[in-house]
C-alpha cells in the first residue's frame, strides 16, 4: 500500500523557488565566503524545482505526489503525477488509474573493480563544465555547450550563461535580487449602515458612521476586515430610566390571590435605575420594573370565617350576611339607611394596621350609610356600612 508522502502543486513549487531566491540572496553577501557543498546545495535545488515545476505544467497535472511505493488509484484527480521514491518509477492517472511512465533514477550501477574496462568502444563526446563565479563570462573561456553561473554579490542576483557558437548567452534573467517578497495586498473600506446600528444596539438606535479600512491577501479577507472592524467600532448608547411609578390596583390584587379574596391595599412602587437601548425602552423597562416590585408586596389575606351571622331587623329591613374572625361582632343601629340602590355591596373591614383582614359585611347597596358598630379587640368602633374597604380608627 502506497505511503503518500508529500504532495506538491504548481503554486507550491513557485513559493517554493520564490524562497529560493531569498536563500540565495541571503547566502550571496557581499564578501562571503561560501562553500562550495553550500553552494551547490542551493543550486541542485534549484535546478529540482525547475524540473518538478516543468513536469508539472506539460503533464497539464494539478498535483505532484511522492510515495514510497506503487500509488493507490484512489488517489488525486486524471493528470495527477506520482513518484515511487524507492524506485524512481514516476505515473500519471489516465482515465482514473496510474499508469507507468518513465523512470528517472535508472537502473542501478555496477560496483566499479580497480584495472577492469567494462567497455571498449569509440570515445564519447567531451563532458561540458559549469564554471560558478562571481564575475560575467568572457568569450575567451570555456566550450561550446559550457554552463556559467554568474553570481553578482552586489544585487545578490545569479545569471546563467550557455556557449554557443563561441559566444555566452545568457540563459533566462537573473533570479533573487531581493532579501524579501512582497506579497500581493488588497485593501477595502467599510462605513457602517442604518442596519448594522439595529443589528448591533435593537431597534429605534442610530449613530454617526464609522468607518474602517483593511488590507488582506485577498480582496474577500480585506473586505470581510473592514467590515468586522467598522461594526466593532459601533458603541451602543446606554440610557436610565427616568422616574416611573406603579400603584397596585383591585384587580392586580384579584389576579394574584383570587377574586374578592383580598382588600385592596395601597402599594406603590418606583423605579429610575432600569436601562435600555433607547430613553422610551429605557422607561418601559423601568416602569415594568416598578410594577413587578409593588406586585411582589401584596399581601394576599383571606380570613377564615369563624362564624357566618345574618342580620334582618324587620320586614322591611335588608339583610346583611356578616362573616368575620372570631370575637369580631358587627352591630346595626336601626333604622338603617334608606337610599335608592339596590345594587349588592360589601364592605371590607380592616384592623387599624390597615393589613389585618378582619371581616366582610354583603349587603344590598340600599343600606349603604347605614351606621353600625365594630367590636374588635375589645374595642367598639362606630362606622357607617360602606361599599368598600374600612379601616378601624
Amino acid at each position: 500500500m502506497a505511503q503518500s508522502l508529500v504532495v506538491k502543486t504548481a503554486a507550491q513549487i513557485q513559493s517554493e523557488l520564490a524562497q529560493l531566491s531569498l536563500d540565495l540572496g541571503n547566502t550571496l553577501q557581499s564578501g562571503a565566503n561560501v562553500a562550495g557543498p553550500v553552494l551547490g546545495a542551493l543550486l541542485t535545488r534549484q535546478a529540482s524545482l525547475v524540473a518538478d515545476l516543468c513536469t508539472l505544467q506539460v503533464s497539464q497535472a494539478a498535483a505532484l505526489r511522492y510515495g514510497s511505493g506503487a500509488p493507490l488509484n484512489t488517489l488525486g484527480v486524471d493528470n495527477d503525477l506520482y513518484r515511487n521514491t524507492l524506485t524512481g518509477d514516476e505515473y500519471q492517472k489516465v482515465n482514473g488509474a496510474y499508469v507507468l511512465r518513465l523512470n528517472i533514477k535508472g537502473q542501478p550501477g555496477y560496483t566499479p573493480v580497480k584495472g577492469k574496462d567494462y567497455f571498449d568502444g569509440e570515445d564519447g563526446r567531451d563532458g561540458t563544465v559549469t564554471f560558478l563565479e562571481t564575475y560575467p563570462p568572457d568569450n575567451e573561456q570555456g566550450e561550446n555547450g559550457d554552463l556559467w553561473i554568474y553570481i553578482n554579490v552586489t544585487d545578490k542576483t545569479a545569471s546563467h550563461y550557455k556557449k554557443v557558437k563561441g559566444k555566452w548567452r545568457l540563459i533566462g534573467v537573473p533570479i533573487g535580487g531581493s532579501s524579501a517578497v512582497t506579497p500581493t495586498t488588497y485593501t477595502s473600506t467599510y462605513t457602517t449602515t442604518a442596519q448594522d446600528w439595529v443589528a448591533k444596539c435593537g431597534a429605534g438606535t442610530s449613530g454617526a458612521p464609522v468607518t474602517a479600512t483593511k488590507t488582506a491577501n485577498t480582496q474577500e479577507a480585506a473586505d470581510a476586515a473592514a467590515k468586522a472592524e467598522a461594526i466593532a467600532g459601533i458603541t451602543c448608547a446606554v440610557f436610565t430610566s427616568t422616574q416611573q411609578s406603579y400603584t397596585v390596583t383591585q384587580a392586580d390584587i384579584d389576579t394574584k390571590c383570587g377574586d374578592g379574596t383580598t382588600a385592596f391595599q395601597a402599594i406603590t412602587r418606583n423605579n429610575n435605575t432600569a436601562t435600555g437601548n433607547t430613553q422610551a425602552n429605557a422607561n418601559a423597562a423601568g416602569l415594568a420594573a416598578a410594577k413587578a416590585a409593588a406586585l411582589a408586596a401584596i399581601v394576599c389575606t383571606v380570613p377564615p370565617p369563624s362564624f357566618n351571622t345574618t342580620y334582618n331587623p324587620g320586614d322591611n329591613i335588608s339583610t346583611v350576611t356578616w362573616n368575620a374572625l372570631a370575637g369580631v361582632l358587627l352591630m346595626l343601629n336601626l333604622p338603617l339607611s334608606t337610599n335608592t340602590d339596590t345594587n349588592p355591596a360589601t364592605m371590607y373591614v380592616f384592623a387599624p394596621d390597615g393589613v389585618t383582614a378582619l371581616g366582610q359585611a354583603d349587603y344590598n347597596g340600599a343600606d349603604t350609610g347605614a351606621v353600625c358598630g365594630i367590636f374588635y379587640n375589645n374595642t367598639l368602633y362606630v362606622k357607617t356600612l360602606t361599599n368598600g374597604n374600612l379601616i378601624l380608627s
